[in-house]
């Protein structure tokens, strides 16, 4: 790596990486049927695996660095971590509550994506 000297490792992830491509429907109607075709074929799995086998491999480089000892490891405590999530209950709450003004229940929407990522690892 070219920055980090050192990474702090938790028993779950803490982040995940997530793309999202939006256009409205009016500027999807103004591109030709090839264009939009195009565009689906690179977008939803297409995309997901693509992205996903790149992210694999940078972090099995990382992962290779750090197992080198190229950079320090540290491993987070359970105290570390559950203040990791105590400190970010705030901004959850803030993005529940402007989900649920979209007439979605946010709470119900963070929990299945959290269980999501749960299952990938």
């Amino acid at each position: 790596m070219d920055y980090a000297q050192s990474v702090t490792r938790s028993p779950r992830s803490i982040f995940m990486a997530v793309f999202s491509f939006f256009i409205s429907d009016e500027k999807w109607a103004e591109l030709s049927a090839k264009e939009q075709a195009a565009i689906m074929l690179v977008s939803g799995k297409a995309f997901a695996e693509l992205a996903g086998t790149i992210f694999d491999a940078e972090n099995q480089v990382a992962l290779a660095e750090q197992h080198a000892g190229a950079i320090d490891v540290i491993m987070a405590s359970d105290a570390f971590y559950a203040e990791l999530q105590e400190a970010g209950k705030p901004v959850s709450a803030k993005w529940i509550g402007r989900v649920d003004n979209m007439g979605v229940d946010g709470a119900a929407m963070l929990r299945r994506y959290q269980d999501s990522v749960s299952a990938l690892q």
